[in-house]
């Protein structure tokens, strides 16, 4: 809740400043993997697809070629990646873009609706990520000197109006989450200073 919060303090302040005095309210039910609500006439599935968090879910509705994709998709913004799992979502938008969900239209957590097509460019920025980081782990690269791929990898996603340092923090903070990711599945040890 606190990087939510100050994710909307850096967009919307006084929005934020309101919402940092309320209470949070703890999820009633949960589910793993799937889950269908029925109401009346209408089947809505959620489908668990981590990617932007490790919970992050997506809502279908089935047979009308609408997805709700939360932040795994973003439209002129850029992408949060504070708390990714990025091979997750990785796998999560590959499953998308096989069109695994029948998904005409794709209704993303920031910006206007969008099609499978509108996906690439995000999809390669995490590519890019993925190899950079794969690249500095396999070079034993240490976690504390990540902040010096900021600027690059952070150039590489139109910023539109998000503030430069909402972007720097959220590019800094997924690289060192992708590095732990990558340094786990690598075998190699952790190169501390």
């Amino acid at each position: 809740p606190q990087q939510l919060l100050d994710s909307l303090i850096q967009r919307n302040p006084q929005l934020g400043r309101d919402l940092t005095n309320s209470p949070v309210d703890q999820a009633a039910i949960s589910f793993a993997g799937t889950m269908s609500l029925h109401a009346g006439q209408h089947d809505i599935s959620l489908l668990g697809n981590p990617g932007p968090t490790a919970g992050t879910i997506w809502v279908s509705c089935p047979g009308s070629g609408i997805l709700f994709t939360g932040d795994s998709v973003v439209s002129g913004f850029h992408p949060p990646l504070s708390e990714m799992c990025l091979q997750e979502w990785l796998a999560s938008l590959d499953g998308l873009m096989a069109d695994d969900h029948g998904a005409r239209l794709i209704v993303p957590g920031r910006g206007e609706p969008c099609g499978l097509g509108d996906i690439d460019p995000l999809v390669s920025y995490l590519r890019h990520i993925e190899a950079v980081v794969s690249r500095y782990v396999a070079g034993n690269g240490s976690r504390q000197d990540l902040a010096g791929l900021v600027p690059d990898i952070a150039s590489r996603f139109p910023s539109y109006t998000v503030a430069p340092d909402w972007i720097d923090r959220q590019v800094s903070l997924g690289l060192q989450r992708a590095y732990d990711e990558i340094l786990a599945t690598s075998n190699m040890p952790i190169i501390e200073e």
